[in-house]
């Protein structure tokens, strides 16, 4: 797979890196409300955006993309987090270090599993069929798929090392923690965008291949 293209479209989009990073901050290992809020309404318009970039779409507005995508985005998000919070419960007794590991872990696959479907989403403006589709593509094209295998392998090892590097920063201020955090999050969000864009462009070939298979055998 060549991640030039993706990396390209993302860096012509870098300005949007900072204000995805913040909203999601976690302070005191707690996400603030309004960065909550923050990151629902930022991450349905930059998606939006790269898809139609990436498809070469009319462009919408801002406020267009946000209410075509809003509530899809919320609930794919929900449904994907899910396994992660009701696994949690099964290990939180555990020490900080093994509780941060299998956390990690979890957080990976369930990201690996969705690399297809949140493109998906955008492009089909819907919930079901983009999970199932997007779980099929993956699970049938895992030898294309490494390298964003890998993305999403290092992204979780930042996170890691992050939750790690955080006991030598103890006692834990505020502002170190918004720092630590606004820092993980820059590097996280930019893998993470590049994963996405490079996701989108390969399903965009897989459908001009059909497309012009389905006309060749006419």
């Amino acid at each position: 797979m060549n991640l030039s293209q993706s990396i390209k479209l993302v860096n012509n989009n870098v300005l949007f890196i900072p204000f995805l990073a913040l909203s999601g901050i976690m302070i005191m290992s707690s996400p603030m409300a309004f960065l909550i809020i923050l990151s629902f309404i930022l991450y349905p318009m930059v998606y939006g955006h790269l898809v139609e970039a990436t498809m070469r779409m009319p462009k919408t507005s801002w406020f267009d993309l946000l209410k075509t995508h809003w509530a899809n985005y919320l609930c794919v998000t929900i449904i994907l987090g899910l396994p992660v919070i009701i696994l949690s419960f099964l290990y939180d007794d555990m020490g900080y270090i093994q509780k941060t590991t299998i956390n990690n872990l979890n957080g990976f696959i369930i990201n690996c599993l969705a690399i297809y479907i949140w493109p998906l989403v955008f492009l089909r403006k819907q919930i079901k069929n983009p999970i199932v589709q997007g779980i099929s593509t993956i699970l049938k094209n895992i030898k294309v798929s490494i390298p964003l295998i890998l993305l999403t392998f290092v992204i979780f090892a930042v996170k890691f090392l992050v939750a790690l590097s955080m006991l030598k920063l103890l006692p834990l201020t505020t502002l170190k923690a918004f720092l630590v955090g606004f820092a993980q999050n820059v590097i996280t969000v930019y893998l993470g965008l590049i994963i996405f864009t490079a996701a989108t462009i390969f399903i965009k070939e897989q459908t001009d291949k059909q497309t012009n298979q389905q006309e060749f055998n006419k």
